[in-house]
């Protein structure tokens, strides 16, 4: 009977091992399930960065899309009046004064021929002065781009 008592006694601590066993185990399969939590944080927070860094890179596109195509508008638009003033410039010699006319309307009242000159000057200057700005914007707006871009590129990585 002793024995017997010995031995329920002896299987009653193994059973306890048993459990101390069991939560061993329970533990190093909890470690693990957190760190495969930290990675899967981690690759979804740095998934959540690029598609944000993408939307941010789109935008910066479009937007840059958007005012390019204005400028163009507007480079076309002056073009065309640079095309219509050199155009009255070509047939404006008639209306410059000739030295010989004494009873010309340009002799009578010379403020329109002032007024002449310089409206032509003015619509020959005026739209050279505006493609060149436009230009110049143009390039400064590529420039913007190039930097947004790269800044964001730098942000990926």
């Amino acid at each position: 009977l002793a024995a017997g008592a010995t031995l329920l006694g002896a299987v009653g601590h193994l059973a306890n091992l048993g459990q101390f066993v069991e939560i061993g185990q329970g533990h190093a399969h909890q470690k693990e399930q957190m760190a495969w939590a930290k990675r899967a944080y981690c690759l979804d927070s740095r998934a959540l960065r690029i598609d944000l860094l993408n939307a941010v890179k789109e935008d910066v596109r479009d937007h840059h899309q958007t005012y390019a195509g204005r400028i163009d508008t507007l480079l076309l638009v002056h073009t065309l009046l640079l095309t219509f003033a050199l155009a009255t410039l070509q047939y404006s010699d008639m209306f410059v004064p000739t030295s010989g006319c004494t009873d010309c309307e340009e002799f009578v009242h010379p403020l329109v021929v002032f007024v002449w000159v310089y409206s032509v000057a003015g619509i020959l200057i005026f739209p050279f002065w505006s493609m060149v700005m436009l230009i110049w914007s143009k390039l400064q707006l590529d420039r913007w781009l190039e930097s947004s871009l790269g800044r964001l590129n730098v942000e990926l990585r």
